[in-house]
């Protein structure tokens, strides 16, 4: 299956210190969404017929884990997609896009007392998604973004099945603002779980170069 990485020129003409020769991950539902070395975990294994997605995002505009879920429906996968909302009418068990997913609600307070309220409902919800991950028996465990990653890979190893991270971007660099406490769980969630992953997605070749560096994974990964 061919590789979607386009070269993003008109980026790289907007900002060309930062973005010259970026190879940008492209997410086009008409064709495959994943590189041939994640998508051949998925494929290479017939008897390998489930998958789990995993998210701390709103799963309604979860549109890069909806259009890989697509993908991988497309090869003949069952795919299942776990996340929050903030709408009602999607709150369970539902479908997004012809996309099996489950949802749990998210308070959406943004300000004042409103604003500890939603810090409060967000734990609670992380809590409810890992057990529903840490309960699912799946053939892969495709784990979007560093919240999710350690039940994921604990989930998989518990199981014998395979583990796939996708980082939507770089969490640990915060040059330009304050050190947040997701900044130091995502540095902790990685560092301690990124090496047992059996195929690494993220957004362009520089972040993933950034990425090998950092946490000294292997080329193959």
């Amino acid at each position: 299956v061919n590789s979607v990485y386009s070269r993003n020129k008109s980026r790289s003409r907007r900002n060309s210190n930062a973005y010259q020769g970026e190879l940008t991950y492209r997410c086009n539902c008409r064709r495959t969404n994943f590189p041939n070395k994640v998508l051949s975990i998925f494929t290479k294994n017939r008897n390998m017929k489930k998958a789990l997605m995993i998210d701390f995002m709103q799963i309604e505009f979860n549109n890069r884990a909806l259009l890989e879920a697509k993908t991988l429906i497309e090869h003949g996968f069952d795919v299942t997609l776990i996340g929050f909302t903030y709408d009602p009418k999607f709150v369970g068990k539902t479908q997004v896009n012809d996309v099996d997913c489950i949802a749990y609600k998210l308070y959406n307070g943004r300000k004042g007392i409103k604003k500890l309220f939603r810090y409060l409902s967000a734990f609670f919800v992380i809590l409810r998604i890992w057990l529903k991950t840490l309960l699912t028996a799946t053939d892969i465990y495709h784990a979007h973004n560093f919240h999710v990653l350690p039940i994921a890979v604990l989930s998989a190893k518990i199981r014998g099945k395979k583990i796939i991270y996708d980082s939507h971007e770089s969490w640990t660099i915060h040059k330009k603002q304050k050190c947040h406490i997701e900044h130091i769980f995502a540095y902790i969630s990685e560092k301690l779980f990124i090496l047992f992953a059996d195929g690494f997605i993220t957004v362009n070749e520089m972040v993933a170069n950034y990425y090998q560096t950092k946490y000294g994974f292997s080329e193959s990964i």
